[in-house]
């Protein structure tokens, strides 16, 4: 009879410890995907945007025009990682056919041999965007997402053609100015590690490149007003030199 007792009690021991087991919480830490260190990518990707035109000697002159075309390029960045949080530099050059055209009538009026009143052909074709980016997110699973925000460079070709009367014989004169803008980019993103040294990324950017001066002097005898705004969406994938696809403890 002892023994019985002893060993029910002895079974009800042990239920009652493996019940308590399962009810206190699991306090192992967390993993997060490694995304720390430096890595390298290619994008390709479609941008879009405006073409705002001014003359500031003609406050009732006002012009723009839309941009859009495809892009391809490179990038390349570090992280830093704590935990869940992420934090990073980042580089990228795109190349790009960006571009759009439109009419202009009637800057100056057509006075003093400026922008003629029959209309002037304004075409813009981007050559390449450039941006310096710091970018700070959250690590969760094999995805992190993002924000970002830095410095943009714009490098386009801008084309202004007119006739008659821009010409005194009545001929058409063509003008093209390269310029190289800097504004400020913000956006955000998701990445995902899809193999221990790969991951995808989907990322907008918006670039503001503020108002610039212009001048066209065999066409416009004054320098003329262009604010410019860009829309970026691309699609890229990066290889890491650290392994993401291991998990980081916290």
């Amino acid at each position: 009879m002892k023994r019985y007792l002893l060993a029910t009690i002895s079974s009800l021991a042990l239920i009652g410890s493996a019940s308590a087991a399962d009810l206190v919480p699991d306090f192992r830490a967390p993993t997060y995907q490694n995304w720390a260190g430096f890595y390298v990518g290619a994008h390709v990707g479609a941008g879009w945007g405006s073409n705002n035109w001014d003359d500031r000697f003609d406050v009732s002159f006002s012009n723009s025009y839309q941009l859009s075309g495809v892009l391809g390029g490179i990038h390349g960045g570090w992280n830093y990682q704590a935990g869940a949080i992420v934090v990073g530099a980042e580089a990228n050059l795109d190349f790009s056919n960006i571009r759009g055209s439109g009419r202009v009538i009637n800057i100056n009026n057509g006075e003093g041999g400026g922008f003629g009143d029959n209309g002037t052909n304004l075409k813009t074709t981007t050559n390449y965007l450039a941006t310096l980016v710091g970018r700070g997110g959250i690590a969760n699973d094999k995805w992190l997402l993002y924000l970002l925000a830095g410095v943009a460079f714009l490098n386009q070709d801008h084309e202004a053609s007119c006739s008659d009367t821009c010409d005194p014989v009545g001929g058409t004169v063509r003008q093209t100015v390269r310029a190289t803008n800097s504004g400020y980019v913000l956006g955000f993103g998701g990445e995902y590690a899809v193999l221990h040294n790969l991951s995808a990324k989907l990322e907008y950017n918006y670039m503001g490149f503020g108002k610039k001066n212009l001048a066209f002097p065999a066409v416009e005898g004054e320098p003329v007003v262009l604010d410019q705004q860009i829309h970026v969406v691309k699609l890229g994938l990066s290889y890491h030199f650290n392994q993401p696809g291991l998990p980081l403890s916290k």
